[in-house]
């Protein structure tokens, strides 16, 4: 029987990738990934497919890791790039739920996600006030009470909520005029301001996908920037 192994950052079950014919890769849905020897039994089970294919597994591995790499070095400049352009933006002024509006554009845009949202705590509930990729009439309608929802449970809860498949999450609310039907992948991250919930983001993606560890800094580096930006003097 397979050995279940749970990540050691969040204790979900992990996913076994065989590498080759000597390792396997552990991968995470929080993103966290790790390595594990085979078993000297599993390995002995076929020792000449493993000598015949281990060159061509290691080379394919090879170009996977150094193609992931590159990919990676891209998706962090253009991460920094726009921490760079928004921090610049929230330097010299101008109507807060214009750079909300713009950092939500450029946080959707970076992260190839289909739909982006701020919602703003007021009282005991949440306005929708940006919605990238959500019709224009539902922003400044759509409420939501704290701990309703996983954008409410973010709230309450202060903690960052990944979710692989919305449709699948009983956490879910379904809200009227947003076809949540055709959106799978879903980050909500609390805006905080010190122990108080100004807000929270949402980012959420029409396929399944696992958020890596350099995306989820880049959204907490952008919910910290729109917290000074709520908090900050004048509208």
């Amino acid at each position: 029987m397979e050995k279940l192994i749970h990540c050691r950052k969040c204790g979900k079950l992990m996913k076994r990738e065989i590498v080759d014919g000597w390792k396997a890769k552990l991968v995470c849905s929080c993103g966290f990934s790790d390595f594990e020897l085979i078993s000297g039994v599993t390995r002995s089970l076929a020792p000449k497919l493993i000598k015949a294919k281990r060159r061509e597994l290691t080379d394919v591995s090879k170009d996977i890791e150094l193609e992931f790499e590159y990919s990676k070095s891209e998706r962090e400049k253009n991460e920094l790039a726009c921490i760079s352009e928004v921090t610049f933006l929230l330097a010299g002024g101008g109507k807060k739920e214009e750079l909300n509006k713009t950092i939500m554009t450029r946080v959707c845009k970076v992260l190839n996600a289909t739909t982006a949202s701020l919602y703003i705590a007021e009282n005991d509930s949440l306005l929708l006030t940006v919605g990238i990729g959500i019709k224009d009439d539902l922003v400044g309608k759509i409420k939501l009470k704290i701990g309703e929802g996983i954008t409410g449970l973010a709230a309450e809860n202060r903690e960052l909520i990944i979710v692989e498949d919305i449709s699948l999450d009983d956490r879910s609310k379904r809200i009227d005029g947003i076809d949540e039907g055709n959106l799978k992948a879903m980050i909500a991250m609390p805006v905080l301001a010190g122990n108080e919930v100004v807000g929270v983001m949402n980012i959420k993606s029409s396929r399944k996908r696992v958020f890596v560890e350099d995306e989820i800094f880049f959204i907490s580096t952008m919910a910290n920037i729109l917290s000074l930006n709520i908090n900050r003097l004048g509208n």
